[in-house]
Parts: C-alpha cells; sequence; structure tokens
C-alpha cells in the first residue's frame, strides 16, 4: 500500500502517502485566529492521536482544537511531560511522582518528601519555561517496560 484515503473534516476524501504524519494534514488547514483554535492533536476515525502519529490506513481525520474536551486534556497530559522532564533534569537525584486528580488539576510529590518549598518550584518553572522555548516536539514511542525503568 503506497497510499492511503483520509477523509477530511469538510467530507472530501484525499489520498496521501502512506506514513504521511497528522501534522501535515494540519498544516493544510486554515489557520486559526486565537490560542483556543489552535490544533493540537487529531481524531483518526474517532481515537485521539498526536500531530506526529502516521497514517497507514484509509480513515476519517478530525482536528482537534486545544479549547475542546480532548483538547484541553491533550494540553493537561503534555504539562504533565513537562513538569516530568524538568523535575528530572533540575532533581535529577530525585522521583517526581504524579498523585491523584485534584480539581482540574493534579497533584504531584517526590518520593523523598511531602512538601515542596518555594525556591524548588521556582526553579521547576524556570525550567519548564526554558523547555518551552525549545519548541521540541512531542514524539511517541514505543518501547519495552525494560528499556522504559
Amino acid at each position: 500500500m503506497t497510499h492511503v484515503a483520509i477523509r477530511m473534516p469538510s467530507g472530501e476524501s484525499r489520498s496521501i502517502p502512506y506514513g504521511t504524519p497528522v501534522s501535515v494534514l494540519v498544516n493544510e488547514l486554515p489557520r486559526p485566529q486565537d490560542a483556543g483554535s489552535a490544533i493540537i492533536a487529531a481524531l483518526i476515525d474517532n481515537e485521539l492521536v498526536s500531530l506526529s502519529y502516521k497514517l497507514k490506513f484509509n480513515a476519517a481525520f478530525s482536528p482537534v482544537p486545544a479549547g475542546s474536551a480532548p483538547g484541553i486534556a491533550t494540553y493537561k497530559r503534555s504539562l504533565c511531560f513537562l513538569l516530568t522532564i524538568a523535575g528530572r533534569q533540575v532533581f535529577p537525584e530525585r522521583t517526581l511522582v504524579v498523585g491523584h486528580a485534584l480539581g482540574d488539576g493534579y497533584f504531584y510529590t517526590f518520593t523523598d518528601r511531602d512538601e515542596t518549598d518555594a525556591e524548588e518550584i521556582k526553579l521547576l518553572d524556570e525550567r519548564m519555561r526554558k523547555l518551552v522555548c525549545e519548541n521540541l516536539p512531542i514524539e511517541r514511542g514505543v518501547i519495552s517496560y525494560i528499556e522504559a525503568r
């Protein structure tokens, strides 16, 4: 299979090369005017996927704006990853774990103690902001449990 058929939100069917990332389709859509309309994910046959997801079968494509319910959930998960990366970089000897959902957020702690002081939070905030400025892509990968540990 060298091409797949993708049904666009307009109903039009497009033939695209096998393995094309979703971001290619998103880049062809009209540019949103506000941050809440920015496309941050997609639904492929109603399954939420990242913009780096590679299209390998005939499917329906629907963009996911940041301000939608799945967009907000995606944004929250992205922030969780960002905090985890910052925590590992700022405090490599410590382990940051997500506890439970707390309202619209999550409760994080370091495993070595229950409280985090203001200076530590400031360091994490600064590192997170620097990582955001680097504009690094979030790419999905599959690895074994052993590799992940």
